[in-house]
């Protein structure tokens, strides 16, 4: 007899462990993984079928090695990998396979692992003595519903429908001698109870019955008229699922039914609640992306603004927190607003050390206020963040810039002596933040600038006065007719006073329209809002009008100092 068959099972239960440790008798994994394999081993070469199995495995001296499988796969915790020469086993929770019972009604049954790892090293088997049959039967579909291929047809029943292959070393062998009922298909459970794995295998029925009902016209026609109900029931059913494949495929599922046409505000509001509870970082992002798509297809809802806002501020990662952003874009582009939103954004931004992501909240305040979204404290708020803002002094303009609306139409009723005394000493803000000293800036400036009068008014009698002196030079006037006119005219003189005074003005002009043109192409996408899309466009008009005044403004000035020294008038 073979010297490892002829082994007690004791001693092919340490044997194999030895061969598949390599000698380290220590498998590698969590606390207790190790312990759990090794009993597991001996409760296999306690078995007819494994007492068989185990010593073939062995003397094929092919290496074999054991590892921890994920805890949340659903159907890949426990399997084999050929390439790796591995088997994967995952003890975080209970195993259920389908039976039939006496009545022929399906049901759940929970297995020992010791049958996962029979399972397993049964296949192992399989690619041992021919992998390219092993690979046949796996590309090749089993008569068998739900067995998704031969080889597992042939691994669970020990052989395969209209086929003459057969093996002793099968599931249901294994069962029998557990005495536990026959599997019939390859739906596997890795889950906490037999409730869990029921509603699964429910699941995976409908997800089944639905894409045959979307693969025809009028099938498609129904889903799509009833998306409204559809929908927000599927997603109350993603709610209450643990399961990670679960919920990939639920995803899938929905992008379908939306790529079909349907569309549901409900359940995007309901979709935005389920990533606030879904911690696994991968389904998160998928979520996101249904979400995206479902505002893609015309949903929106105010109600999911508000969440979104407050669940930005525990993610770290900046793939999924750039999404959020995104999200949040979107919802407020198609028209979404939520007053509450903006106090939470505010509230984050007020008490936000990183620069970079305060930038990002700045984004989002900035399009909040500017659909029309108020709160109480949005301005105290933004107040002490420009206080705080004294590193970066063009984020201090920003900021005074966004609150320019609230402050137009709030200021009278703010109770805050701060807010109120900051928002009258803010025009040195509100000045280089419009990058523009010119008439387009001061009939918007802010009411409150200190000086805003005097400057309308001396900007319109600069207007006046070049206008004057361009029209004496096309009149072709001499500088005796041009001295002799504004003698006559003290007004006129008091306007030139003022056009040579405010020299400076121009030349101050062009510059700070310069730097707000700088600034705002520096602008990345996100922040570059409409009221900053303007400013940028009135810098440009502004060193256009400059550039072809230039020259004729030097003129200007030239002949009237030559008019000065002419007639000795003082100016």
């Amino acid at each position: 007899m073979n010297t490892i068959q002829s082994l007690d099972c004791s001693r092919l239960a340490d044997k194999f462990i030895d061969y598949a440790t390599k000698g380290t008798n220590e498998f590698e994994g969590k606390p207790g993984f190790s312990e759990k394999v090794k009993e597991i081993i001996r409760a296999a070469a306690e078995l007819k079928i494994g007492r068989t199995l185990l010593p073939e495995l062995l003397e094929s001296g092919k290496s074999i090695t054991i590892l921890e499988g994920k805890n949340d796969d659903l159907i890949g915790g426990n399997m084999l990998n050929p390439i790796t020469s591995s088997i994967s086993l995952n003890f975080a929770k209970k195993i259920f396979y389908t039976s039939i019972n006496e009545d022929g009604e399906r049901q759940i049954v929970e297995a020992p692992f010791v049958y996962s790892f029979l399972h397993e090293a049964t296949h192992f088997k399989h690619w041992i003595m021919d992998p390219q049959a092993l690979q046949r039967r796996l590309h090749a579909d089993s008569s068998i519903p739900d067995m998704d291929n031969q080889e597992e047809e042939l691994t669970i029943t020990g052989s395969i429908v209209g086929a003459d292959e057969r093996d002793p070393f099968n599931d249901n062998a294994v069962l029998a001698e557990l005495k536990l009922p026959p599997r019939i298909d390859h739906q596997s459970y890795i889950l906490e109870s037999p409730v869990e794995a029921i509603q699964e295998i429910i699941l995976s029925r409908a997800i089944g019955s639905l894409r045959k009902i979307l693969a025809s016209p009028e099938g498609q026609k129904e889903v799509v008229d009833s998306a409204e109900i559809l929908l927000p029931f599927i997603v109350e059913i993603i709610l209450k699922c643990k399961s990670s494949s679960m919920l990939t495929e639920y995803a899938a599922i929905i992008n379908l039914l939306i790529s079909k046409g349907c569309k549901s505000d409900n359940a995007l509001e309901s979709l935005v609640r389920l990533i606030g509870e879904v911690k696994d970082l991968t389904i998160r992002k998928q979520y996101l992306e249904v979400i995206q798509q479902l505002i893609t297809a015309g949903c929106k809802s105010d109600n999911a603004l508000e969440p979104l806002v407050r669940l930005i501020e525990e993610v770290k990662d900046l793939t999924i927190r750039k999404q959020y952003l995104e999200v949040i874009q979107q919802l407020i582009t198609a028209g979404c607003k939520s007053d509450n939103a903006l106090k939470d954004a505010t509230r984050q931004a007020s008490i936000e050390i990183d620069p970079i992501r305060q930038k990002e909240w700045f984004g989002i305040i900035g399009q909040l206020i500017q659909v029309g979204c108020k709160a109480p404290n949005v301005l105290e708020n933004i107040v002490g963040i420009i206080q705080q803002r004294t590193d970066d002094r063009m984020m201090q303009q920003n900021w005074a810039i966004l609150i320019k609306p609230l402050i137009d139409e709030t200021l009278d009723v703010i109770e805050s002596k701060m807010v109120q005394e900051f928002c009258k000493n803010m025009n040195e803000l509100i000045s280089a933040g419009y990058a523009a000293i010119g008439l387009e800036f001061f009939n918007v400036d802010h009411e409150f600038h200190p000086n805003r009068e005097l400057f309308v008014q001396q900007s319109q009698e600069l207007q006046n006065q070049i206008e004057i002196i361009n029209s004496f030079i096309e009149a072709e006037y001499s500088l005796e007719d041009m001295a002799t006119i504004l003698k006559s005219d003290c007004s006129l003189m008091s306007n030139i006073k003022k056009f040579m005074h405010l020299d400076s003005l121009i030349n101050g002009t062009l510059h700070v329209a310069l730097c707000g043109k700088t600034f705002v192409q520096g602008l990345p996408g996100e922040f570059l809002l409409p009221q900053f899309k303007r400013i940028g466009e009135a810098c440009e008009s502004i060193i256009r009008s400059h550039r072809q005044k230039q020259d004729q403004t030097k003129k200007t000035l030239k002949l009237l100092v030559n008019l000065c020294l002419l007639d000795n008038i003082h100016v």
